[in-house]
């Protein structure tokens, strides 16, 4: 079975020859093999695709040499969206609107910019050699952090924003209109390109609770996630939507499948129980992720990590429905490329389903 069946089958709630592989639901780099593609290390089951990143500009470069040394926020199409928008990560001030009171001051200059014909350029004929060579492709459109939420707290800084949701209602309405467009605009493109999995991302949950009271979510959130994720199904009904959040978003589940998400990601198991998910809602959503806590990753050893895999493939892979994947990130320093070997060593080793 090719890779892009196999993941079309457990994504649809069907069995599979074995359990699809994955090493998150983005793309990645791991500075232990720089110069490659991690997925095509390990061979995958699934590979990503965005926007062509645009010709280097000055600007572009001026923006890279004042950041922090130190500062980690991933590959060259995130500094490219982060500099597009004004933000500066892990900056004093980083928060290019924090000071709007007006509608006017509310407006995004690089609307148009950020999905400019340039930026999709050949990216249909990237995704179809991928599935020519039998790989399913998933889709990450351009954001600030996240797609909804966190791209407009970003713009806003956090607790301005929070103040914002409940004082300013107007000015939050205006701000995530925009931004919803954007979304719409980025999702489309990639979904008329021909991709599988169009990977959505807010994260919305602490470890414990959710980072925004469900009822706020219903009315700010909610409608203008739904719209994105109708938009694209009406463009390409088979598309499959993969909504990831971080943390503790159980209160919202039900309405996640509710508007049309298809995979939920990643299943922080120290946070919410993946065994108990699968057993609530497995024939209503497929799940992508649930391996390891951050301190199994960090300080585990192969060993432990394949335990963790052999109990994961056991109690959420019977009947399809799930993509073995890290629940963290393990693109960060401390996570040693042994337990990332073990990883994949154990999902081939355990995930056979015949």
């Amino acid at each position: 079975m090719s890779s892009r069946n196999r993941m079309l089958r457990a994504l649809g709630g069907k069995l599979p020859d074995r359990v699809p592989i994955a090493l998150g639901c983005f793309p990645m780099a791991l500075p232990q093999i720089p110069s490659h593609d991690p997925d095509e290390y390990f061979k995958t089951d699934v590979r990503y695709v965005s926007f062509e990143p645009l010709h280097e500009e000055e600007g572009f470069l001026n923006y890279l040499r004042g950041l922090p040394k130190d500062v980690h926020i991933g590959g060259i199409s995130t500094l490219r969206t982060y500099w597009e928008w004004g933000y500066r990560p892990e900056t004093p001030n980083a928060e290019p609107l924090a000071e709007a009171r007006t509608l006017e001051e509310l407006k995004l200059p690089s609307l148009s910019k950020i999905s400019d014909s340039s930026r999709s350029r050949m990216l249909s004929e990237k995704v179809h050699n991928y599935q020519k060579k039998g790989l399913a492709v998933a889709g990450v459109p351009p954001h600030l952090g996240g797609d909804i939420f966190e791209t407009a707290w970003r713009l806003r800084g956090f607790r301005q924003f929070q103040l914002d949701l409940r004082r300013n209602r107007e000015l939050v309405h205006y701000l995530l209109d925009q931004i919803t467009a954007m979304l719409v605009l980025n999702s489309l493109f990639l979904v008329f390109a021909g991709i599988d999995v169009l990977c959505l991302d807010d994260d919305l949950g602490t470890p414990t609770s959710m980072i925004i009271n469900p009822t706020i979510w219903r009315e700010f959130i909610k409608p203008r996630l739904a719209l994105t994720i109708q938009l694209a199904k009406q463009a390409k009904p088979e598309i499959i939507v993969l909504y990831h959040s971080d943390g503790y978003i159980e209160p919202i589940i039900p309405e996640l499948i509710e508007i049309g998400v298809n995979v939920l990601n990643p299943l922080q198991p120290d946070v919410m129980d993946p065994r108990k998910l699968k057993d609530e809602y497995g024939n209503r959503v497929a799940f992508w992720g649930a391996v390891g806590t951050q301190i199994l990753w960090a300080w585990g050893g192969p060993k432990d990590i394949e335990e963790e895999v052999k109990l994961r493939i056991e109690t959420m892979g019977k009947g399809g429905g799930f993509i073995i994947s890290p629940a963290y990130d393990i693109d960060l320093p401390g996570i040693s490329f042994e337990n990332i070997i073990a990883f994949v060593k154990s999902a081939r080793k355990f995930g056979n389903t015949s």
